[in-house]
């Protein structure tokens, strides 16, 4: 068990540091404190816990390290907005007469086109090559407390595998005690 206080807590973690976390090169890489957030729903309300890792990026993939990996909740948000933007775009449209068809369509089509555009955004957010990941390649994937909030397991996930075999190497003993899960996504 590992006790950690504050908002925005240093893991103790040895990340290895010739390579970035994220392509794999060796050239222009530096350590760059990244924060890793675990977000927990309930209900209406939720928790959120950050921790700060540092890891190696190269300058082609030093944007990823900020670029948080968003949830269904996230989404259907982003969804939600736009629905209501587009419904607006819609009713301003018509002008002072709006056809009938568009009347009785426009729940309907400011519907298809916020679910279309949403995933349309999140399909074409793709890495470019060699990147394993559009967004965070080493993330905060699970997280488990003790009823009195010790840190008993952190899962973390790795886009680049032979970077994350590494990690694991470096902290073997974090891996061993059960501590430290990596996780290869």
């Amino acid at each position: 068990m590992m006790h950690i206080s504050g908002t925005s807590a240093p893991l103790p973690f040895h990340a290895p540091d010739q390579r970035c976390c994220n392509c794999g090169t060796e050239h222009g890489v530096h350590m760059r404190d990244t924060e890793l957030k675990k977000t927990t729903y309930m209900l209406l309300g939720g928790t959120e816990t950050t921790f700060v890792l540092g890891l190696p990026f190269c300058g082609d993939c030093e944007p990823t390290a900020a670029r948080f990996r968003q949830g269904y909740f996230s989404r259907a948000l982003v969804a939600f907005v736009l629905f209501w933007v587009l419904l607006g775009v819609l009713m301003g449209a018509g002008g002072e007469h709006p056809p009938a068809w568009l009347v009785e369509n426009m729940m309907l089509i400011a519907a298809l086109g916020a679910v279309g555009l949403t995933t349309a955004f999140y399909l074409l957010r793709r890495p470019s090559a060699p990147q394993t990941s559009a967004y965070q390649p080493v993330f905060l994937s699970k997280l488990k407390r003790s009823f009195k909030g010790e840190v008993q397991r952190l899962d973390l996930g790795f886009t680049n595998h032979a970077y994350a075999d590494q990690f694991a190497l470096q902290n073997q003993a974090y891996c061993q005690s059960g501590l430290l899960v990596v996780d290869k996504r």
